[in-house]
């Protein structure tokens, strides 16, 4: 199980849709001056929302994209920079690519990979609240719960590459309690899997049994990796 942090952000209006992910992997770029950045975070992925309603059930264009970085380790996780150039550089770089800083919209999870596909490039990536009466030890149940009845459903897991179920803890300042991240080839294949009964059943229907209706459902394709020489994981994307 992994530790990862993971924000959600809107593209600077200066930025066309077609700029926003070029100018994203930019930012990483600048990131990678700072050694201390790299040591903390030697994985990336930055997955850019599509500007289109491709068909897929619950997704929104509401938000422009979802950034992820692993970290090497827990101890990392209070870890506070000593170069003193190093926030005031990344957060004034932040303020040129999207509408605010990550640090504002951002939760801490424990990845589990239930399936782990390499190479897909479009993910539907959601974020889930659960519901008052339930506690977050069975939320993260039902979360797996669903994730391996989804997958023993033919029609739906021939289709998705890699799935991931992501779990906060800690202090967070984006409001779920869980993200799930569902991998496929293409575009195409996304909206057959999601419109598949299986789909319907477990998550479009079944999901309010624990989770808050109308998560934040977006459908990104991935814009920019990265993974330091050293990166302790093994890389998903391409």
């Amino acid at each position: 199980m992994n530790v990862k942090r993971i924000y959600v952000v809107d593209r600077n209006p200066s930025l066309q849709h077609h700029e926003f992910g070029p100018r994203w992997k930019v930012h990483s770029e600048l990131a990678q001056q700072f050694p201390e950045l790299v040591h903390q975070y030697p994985r990336l992925a930055y997955c850019a929302t599509r500007n289109d309603d491709a068909g897929i059930p619950g997704a929104s264009l509401a938000r422009g994209g979802v950034g992820m970085l692993w970290l090497r380790s827990r101890d990392l996780l209070s870890a506070q920079p000593t170069d003193p150039a190093m926030r005031p550089t990344m957060q004034a770089d932040e303020l040129r690519v999207f509408t605010g800083l990550v640090m504002d919209s951002m939760i801490t999870v424990n990845e589990s990979v239930l399936k782990d596909g390499r190479g897909a490039r479009v993910g539907l990536i959601s974020f889930l609240r659960a519901r008052p009466d339930q506690g977050q030890q069975h939320f993260g149940r039902a979360l797996r719960e669903q994730a391996n009845a989804l997958l023993a459903a033919t029609e739906f897991s021939r289709l998705a590459q890699r799935y991931v179920i992501n779990e906060t803890f800690g202090r967070h300042s984006f409001d779920a309690d869980g993200m799930t991240e569902m991998w496929f080839n293409s575009v195409e294949d996304a909206v057959v899997a999601c419109n598949t009964a299986a789909y319907r059943q477990l998550v479009l229907e079944g999901q309010e049994k624990f989770a808050q209706p109308a998560p934040l459902t977006l459908l990104t394709e991935l814009a920019h990796a990265w993974s330091a020489d050293d990166c302790p994981f093994p890389f998903p994307f391409p």
